[in-house]
């Protein structure tokens, strides 16, 4: 990520979940390290959703029903450096325009092959 410059974070989580995942003292951990993208919490994140807020994203925290990163979502998603699913595993996060960034979440682990660099992070599951 840019140097000085704070990276912008994209909640692309249901209103359900964010209201119990993040508290106000988590926001303001992210706050300090992070510019959040101003956008309402919604109901159900659907793809026009994410479609109208991801391209200024460079990091997204999906979660629960946050529609599948395909690729039509990854193409708007030209500064995206980092998703981090705020979940126990992804299912099927990794398919579609994620896994054609050729990023596979292991753990916290990064691989690029190819032309883009993008950083996947799920919670170790313990497994």
């Amino acid at each position: 990520m840019r140097k000085n410059i704070k990276p912008k974070i994209f909640f692309a989580v249901r209103k359900q979940w964010y209201d119990k995942v993040f508290s106000d003292r988590d926001l303001d951990r992210v706050r300090s390290i992070a510019a959040i993208i101003e956008a309402p919490i919604p109901e159900m994140p659907d793809k026009p959703f994410m479609l109208d807020h991801i391209a200024a994203a460079d990091i997204v925290v999906t979660s629960w029903d946050t529609p599948q990163l395909d690729q039509e979502i990854m193409n708007r998603a030209a500064k995206l450096e980092l998703v981090v699913h705020a979940g126990r595993h992804l299912r099927g996060r990794q398919r579609g325009g994620l896994e054609r960034r050729k990023t596979a979440p292991l753990r916290g682990e990064t691989r690029t092959v190819g032309d883009n660099r993008v950083n996947s992070m799920v919670p170790s599951s313990g497994r």
